[in-house]
């Protein structure tokens, strides 16, 4: 077996058997005590272990099966009509143009190509100076004067009146780096009129530390989950660098009206017979993440979009294919993962520090093992929780990402923007307007201690919270609960570093 599949097996086996320990002493606990409060708790635990048993897995899952899978290459034996379109919202008219102009090299018949600019901005300067440039420099700007149903409703509408075959997306600052996109993507379809569309790599160019962590941390899915999603005839279409045929996507009612439109599409798609082709490749670099609460304005969208597509998920559920549901839920329900279920984990620590959760464990410890003290019991289990805790942090970076800085930052992150990502998945479940107001008046810009303080102020009180009792426990001579509530009040304080530190 080669060194690289071995890794991913050894992976796969090490945090099933991980997640598989965690969720055996849960439940030995759990019918450890009669305490109808500590078997709430236990029961919890469960419920909490399990779903991170399901989503661990999987994550391993990916890494594993995506292993040498290949993409066979196309042959373009004719030259279809494309439109070329970039889609842009009140952004810097540089980086658009620039964007524009490494377009314009794409490497294929110009007879064939038309360039559009779908601009929605709001802003008439933005709209002044961009159409003039369009004019000056062959694009053709198409504008509306209402922003419904956001980049999706734009595609649309232009969709709805263009005469090309083919829809090519880019985002306004996706740069081309490579100009045979189209001769490499459209022999794709061919023959094959099920084929709704064909996405690439979406890659930021480098930037900051923090910046080239968040494109790690996005190149999990791009790196594996893509491939092995694509392999079940479950591609994604992502929104940008990719091609879609036009008559399907007229056919199917156009992109459905979702800050997520792009997602929305691929399981209307499929729920309409129609699959996507994923090709590992990068052809445009984008603008670096550099400011954590645009991260944040954009994390908010995914989870608020990706709550909503729930319904949509629900009423098709009959006709998907039993496959694709691991699939389907590992993408709907993925940031919660990430969030809410995070947030669950730190309460729960909270309230066994104040109940008979502990007397349950340390029962257990003297009946697995009772030649030790209690002392030396909390003690060991202390320390290997410590150990593990770090350790798996360490493997997941290097197996997963290949950095243990970028892992960490990553790690660190996931807790940070995790009340963003609860609090878009409580607006969708509310059918609140999606609204980034708040993140997108402090993107792009360094912040002072009181402003990074205001601006995380619900995760910064909650870490805050679990500090103090951190405290109280080590006070109590609570060595174990000290260091769980200490490392919580250490994980969720890091939403106000990153906003101090980036913005």
């Amino acid at each position: 077996m080669e060194k690289d599949l071995l890794k991913r097996h050894a992976t796969f086996f090490a945090i099933l058997f991980l997640s598989l320990v965690a969720l055996g002493f849960t439940v030995l606990v759990f019918f450890q005590s009669p305490s109808l409060v500590t078997q709430l708790l236990a029961a919890s635990l469960v419920l909490l272990t399990l779903v991170s048993l399901y989503f661990n897995t999987l994550g391993a899952y990916y890494f594993l099966k995506a292993y040498n899978l290949k993409v066979k290459p196309s042959e373009l034996k004719s030259f279809p009509s494309v439109a070329l379109a970039v889609a842009s919202f009140n952004e810097e008219p540089e980086m658009v143009k620039k964007t524009l102009e490494s377009l314009k090299g794409m490497d294929y018949p110009k007879d064939k190509l038309g360039f559009y600019l779908v601009d929605d901005s709001t802003d008439k300067e933005v709209v002044r100076e961009l159409s003039a440039y369009c004019r000056s420099n062959g694009w053709d700007y198409v504008h509306r004067e209402n922003r419904k149903d956001f980049k999706g409703g734009a595609l649309n509408e232009f969709v709805n009146g263009m005469k090309e075959e083919f829809l090519a997306v880019f985002d306004a600052d996706e740069q081309l780096v490579d100009a045979s996109f189209l001769k490499e993507t459209l022999g794709y379809f061919g023959e094959d009129e099920k084929l709704a569309y064909v996405q690439t790599i979406k890659k930021f160019a480098e930037g900051s530390g923090f910046a080239n962590a968040i494109d790690v941390s996005y190149s999990f899915f791009f790196n594996f989950v893509q491939p092995v999603r694509s392999a079940a005839g479950f591609s994604m279409f992502c929104g940008s660098c990719g091609v879609l045929r036009a008559s399907v996507l007229r056919k199917l009612g156009g992109f459905p009206a979702s800050v997520t439109e792009d997602v929305a599409y691929s399981l209307l798609a499929d729920a309409s017979g129609y699959n996507g082709v994923y090709v590992p490749k990068v052809y445009a670099l984008g603008k670096p993440i550099e400011s954590f609460t645009a991260f944040g304005a954009q994390q908010w969208r995914y989870n608020f979009g990706n709550t909503k597509l729930f319904y949509q998920y629900v009423q098709m559920l009959a006709g998907i294919p039993l496959k694709k549901h691991v699939h389907y839920i590992a993408h709907i329900f993925g940031l919660h993962y990430l969030s809410v279920i995070l947030i669950l984990f730190g309460l729960i620590t909270l309230f066994i520090t104040f109940s008979e959760y502990r007397i349950a464990t340390q029962a257990l410890a003297n009946a697995l093992a009772p030649q030790l003290s209690l002392k030396v019991q909390v003690e060991t289990a202390t320390i290997v929780s410590i150990l593990a805790t770090f350790l798996s942090a360490l493997i997941i970076s290097k197996v997963y990402f290949n950095s243990f800085k970028h892992g960490f930052i990553i790690y660190f992150m996931n807790f940070g923007i995790a009340f963003v990502r609860a609090r878009a998945a409580v607006s969708a479940l509310l059918h609140e307007h999606a609204s980034f107001k708040v993140l997108k008046k402090q993107a792009g810009r360094k912040y002072g201690v009181l402003e990074a303080l205001r601006v995380s102020v619900v995760e910064t009180s909650f870490a805050a919270l679990f500090l103090c009792v951190g405290v109280l426990a080590f006070a109590k001579a609570d060595i174990a609960a000290a260091f769980w509530l200490t490392w919580y009040g250490v994980l969720f304080s890091t939403s106000f570093v990153f906003t101090y530190k980036c913005g």
